[in-house]
């Protein structure tokens, strides 16, 4: 960088895109052009980097000198410049000193041009809105616009219309820009809560707390693989040794106690007037007292329902009275007014650091969750770690999605309850197009027997109409039963938390006649009509349960189960994509060892979606039993596996034996890269190791072509491979050759082009003895063959013992023209494999006119053949432009007349080499010369005589040191 810089400084001789990474990295200055208009400036670096100067443009931007603060907006709608005419705009951009609006509308803009956008205007001194609208640009370019704007608070408007960045990221970018609107009119008008608002109590406003560089010094100081919020150690002892040293308490910047931790938009309809710490709250505060209830937990003035939801399933599952106490630190009242509260997110238990202040009302109480009796804290300090989690308290309001300005990270009630047990969460909407009721049923009846914590959520769509029904919309409730009844399907929900007003009043309600018609059911369930029902819970059909509710969250948990957890990765070759391909071979391996029989679940999951956007959004895995490394995917190996699903998580449960198990997980899409989480539970005992590829295979590729394929089982025409697979150690070739006592697992793989439909076979043979494979492949000499396909590729996989093969490819229809790629993978890492070169070839052409007599030379075309030395030839014949032909070929002795045509019948004793006689268009033989002779004659014939056609015949020998003509009379 530095010997670039001096050099463009001093006199810049490099080219136009060495420039051009300069500035990309370096936006100008007004110094840089003083004495030049705008419109000068920008000619000259159209000129400096070779771009062609957009005539419109020029008649837009002012032409006086040293006038930086006349141009206000700038529209390339109008005006296309595409990505390279881009780079000398940005020039003009940086020195415009008052410009708010930038329109780079509909300009074929790369992902790297908004980057250079984003380079520009992280430092713009004015500019507010930016439109993108109609640009081919994807998720690179939407992280780079996040970015920006997270480091400009002047960006208040990035539209993003007609382009493809993912939804979730496009919601990220306009939530980010409404907070730099919201704040920027906040301290145009004097709001802000650090000057006019209240923080906390008289008594607080005195007291002192940690200073806060001090604090963002060791927060960043702190691991944090995933966000700054979250961090991989806790550091509460190191803050709580520096509060006890400066005797000060802790007070959070991170997720400060002012009205951007609500935000600020919505803090006054939730009524927040003031900050107060719980300690000035409560008279006499304890973390934890007595059980854990939700019955004694408040809503407050933001519907937490799913919040309570979550926490109400995790009490109702749980044997301790405090289930959730040890996700605290310190787990009592901390006088210097700071906590941690764990949350397992990716794999791991990650920490969460919080003060104690909370949203207040005017009088002085919680404006949130509380409790109704007693002087437990630990559900006000619980919501506020779960609100920094997700950066707002807003997020925790089910009806937040509502709001025009919806938080970017919108409470998942399956990540909730897996973030505080540690369990394994499913979220799944209802009623999408992909959705099957019959298969969803299956898993929501067996996740209730297993004693999943399950919730379902109730939408705002059609509100009315749920209301009507005795429904609350936009809560959430808990799913208490799910059970099938003589052909019923029924749910049980309730929650103590719902409004006590509403009740569900559709079929299988409390006064619903629908029980006195099926008493078989209501005694089944032990339900009796006009009894009151636990939780203000109520039955519901599967049916009425799709209509009315929106989603589903299941966390399950294995507290007496081995676990094991890893992380991956998809990257480069690793990322090889789904099964059916050929580079899903180069997918990460992982061993299993199970010692024991039992059950067993695998979970596989993206980076959590809560904290970055998704890379690939379509997952799946298997898993093999086999004692070696699969290279390939064979279906009568797989004992488990999940459909490849576009989800951020996939499951799968299998009962096994003991036994070694490879698990493979893979993307629907290849070359897909992104982390990965794998948690396997098992009854039994199990170790999860990532296996190498190298020591257990070792792949060689070759490359051929078909020029025009042969026939089909030959090897004239075909390309042809020689593998050679080397004894183990401690055996020779010559004791060992052929014995499968020492075989070697092999994977062949053959692909064609693709933009043709052939079919496609090869067959791996004993190799032949004079080299080369011609003719027809004898059924004994083959080894093993590939299906029969119609398509661009094809596997084989064998278990071939030491020796030498020869791999001979078959495309059809005969004379088709392709690639032919081969992929060699072998378990003796000490195999080779090469190609066999094609045979020289040499064709005429010739015709009948009226075909003679069988076995004569008269009326039949001849061809002489003269070769310098013992050779391999393969003669065949193609026969065109005739009815259904009988054919033969023959091979003559012409020692004594050569260089002239026969006459008569062919004697026997002159026939050196004859072909089958067939009933087709063509035929080929091999003829081996031992001894040559001066001259052989070949004469193809046609039968019946007098039959008119036409012949194609070819001779192909090793070597193209032959001559072949035609005998003309």
């Amino acid at each position: 960088i530095f010997f670039r810089f001096y050099f463009f400084c001093t006199l810049y001789e490099g080219g136009p895109q060495d420039c051009i990474d300069f500035h990309r990295t370096h936006p100008p200055t007004m110094a840089q052009y003083a004495g030049l208009s705008l419109r000068e400036i920008y000619a000259v670096k159209c000129d400096d980097l070779h771009c062609k100067k957009n005539s419109g443009l020029l008649k837009i931007l002012p032409d006086k000198a040293g006038h930086f603060e006349d141009l206000e907006t700038l529209d390339l709608g109008t005006n296309f410049v595409g990505p390279k005419g881009l780079l000398p705009v940005l020039e003009v951009v940086g020195v415009c000193v008052n410009l708010h609006t930038f329109s780079l509308k509909d300009n074929q803009l790369t992902n790297q041009s908004v980057c250079d956008v984003c380079d520009f205007a992280a430092q713009h001194p004015s500019l507010t809105s930016l439109d993108f609208s109609d640009n081919p640009i994807t998720l690179s370019a939407g992280k780079a616009l996040l970015q920006l704007a997270n480091l400009n608070p002047r960006i208040r408007a990035i539209t993003l219309d007609g382009t493809n960045i993912r939804p979730m990221v496009a919601r990220s970018i306009a939530n980010q820009c409404q907070k730099n609107k919201e704040q920027a009119e906040a301290q145009k008008a004097g709001r802000s809560w650090t000057n006019g608002g209240s923080i906390a109590s008289s008594s607080d406003d005195k007291e002192g707390v940690l200073d806060e560089n001090t604090v963002r010094q060791l927060y960043a100081a702190a691991p944090h693989s995933i966000t700054p919020l979250l961090l991989d150690k806790n550091p509460v002892d190191s803050l709580l040794v520096l509060c006890e040293q400066h005797d000060v308490k802790f007070q959070d910047p991170q997720f400060a106690p002012n009205n951007e931790s609500i935000p600020g938009s919505k803090a006054a309809g939730y009524g927040v007037h003031s900050w107060r710490r719980v300690t000035d709250i409560v008279r006499s505060p304890v973390l934890f007292e007595g059980k854990m209830n939700i019955e004694n937990i408040e809503m407050g003035s933001m519907n937490s329902s799913a919040v309570i939801a979550c926490l109400a399933e995790i009490f109702r599952k749980s044997s301790s009275d405090n289930p959730l106490a040890d996700i605290f630190y310190p787990n009592q009242i901390s006088p210097r007014g700071i906590y941690s509260v764990k949350f397992f997110i990716d794999g791991k238990w990650r920490y969460v650091i919080i003060d104690d202040y909370v949203p207040c009302a005017k009088k002085g109480l919680p404006v949130f969750l509380r409790p109704l009796t007693g002087d437990g804290v630990w559900v006000m300090l619980l919501e506020k770690a779960i609100a920094k989690l997700h950066r707002s308290y807003q997020a925790l309001d089910s009806e937040a999605a509502l709001s025009a300005s919806a938080p970017e990270r919108l409470l998942n009630q399956a990540s909730l309850m897996a973030d505080l047990t540690g369990g394994v969460g499913i979220s799944r909407e209802l009623n999408h197009a992909e959705f099957d009721k019959d298969k969803w049923w299956e898993t929501l009846e067996d996740a209730v027997a297993k004693g999943c914590l399950c919730t379902a959520y109730c939408n705002g769509n059609k509100a009315e109409a749920k209301i009507q029904a005795g429904l609350c919309a936009y809560f959430t409730y808990s799913v208490l039963q799910v059970r099938a009844v003589t052909g019923y399907r029924l749910l049980r929900l309730g929650g103590s938390w719902l409004d006590e007003d509403l009740a569900w009043n559709g079929d299988w309600s409390s006064t619903s006649l629908i029980w006195e018609q099926n008493p078989d059911v209501a005694r089944t369930l032990g339900f009796k009509p006009g009894q009151a029902q636990e939780s203000q819970s109520f039955w519901i059909s599967y049916t009425d349960f799709l209509l009315y509710f929106a989603s589903v969250g299941i966390c399950r948990r294995f507290p007496k189960q081995n676990a094991v957890v890893v992380e991956g990765i998809w990257h480069g070759q690793t990322a090889g994509g789904p099964y059916f391909e050929i580079d899903w071979c180069y997918n990460p391996r992982y061993e299993v060892r199970l010692e024991g029989s039992g059950a067993l679940f695998a979970h596989l999951a993206l980076p959590d979606v809560r904290f970055r956007p998704p890379p690939l959004d379509t997952i799946g895995m298997h898993m093999l039993k086999a004692d070696y490394f699969p290279i390939r995917y064979e279906p009568d190996n797989v004992v488990a596996k999940t459909p490849y699903t576009i989800a951020d998580s996939v499951t799968f449960e299998a009962v096994l034996n003991k036994g070694l198990y490879w698990l493979v997980p893979s993307t629907y899409t290849a070359g897909q890269h992104s982390e990965f989480i794998i948690r396997f539970f098992s009854d039994a005992p199990l170790s999860l190791v990532r296996q190498p590829i190298e020591p257990y295979w070792k792949e060689q590729r070759l490359s051929s072509r078909w020029e025009a394929s042969g026939e089909y089982q030959h090897g004239e025409d075909n390309p042809q491979f020689q593998l050679v697979i080397p004894p183990p150690k401690g055996q020779t070739m010559q004791s060992a050759e052929y014995d499968t006592a020492f075989a070697a697992r092999t994977s062949i793989t053959m692909s064609v082009g693709s933009d043709k439909e052939y079919s496609i076979i090869f067959f791996v043979c004993l190799a032949n003895p004079d080299g080369r494979p011609a003719g027809s492949i004898p059924e004994d000499h083959i080894v093993a063959k590939s299906k029969y396909l119609i398509s661009d590729h094809v596997t084989l996989n064998a278990d071939l013992g030491p020796g030498t093969y020869d791999v001979v490819c078959c495309l059809q229809p005969e004379g088709s023209t392709s690639k032919c790629d081969m992929s060699f993978w072998c378990s003796r890492t000490d195999f080779t494999v090469s190609e066999l070169p094609l045979w020289s070839k040499k064709v005429l052409r010739s015709e009948w006119t009226a075909a003679g007599v069988y076995q004569s030379y008269d009326r039949h075309p001849q061809f002489e053949l003269s070769v310098p030395k013992p050779t391999r030839v393969i003669i065949k014949m193609v026969a065109s432009m005739c009815n259904d032909p009988a054919i033969v070929l023959l091979v003559c002795d012409n020692t004594h007349s050569p260089g002239q045509q026969l006459r008569g019948l062919i004697p026997e004793d002159k026939i050196l080499a004859k072909s089958a006689y067939v009933r087709s268009d063509s035929i080929s033989m091999e003829f081996k010369i031992s001894q040559p002779k001066p001259s052989y004659l070949i004469v193809p014939c046609l039968q019946p005589p007098g039959s008119k056609g036409r012949v194609k015949l070819s001779v192909s020998s090793p070597t193209g040191d032959f001559q072949l003509t035609e005998l003309l009379s």
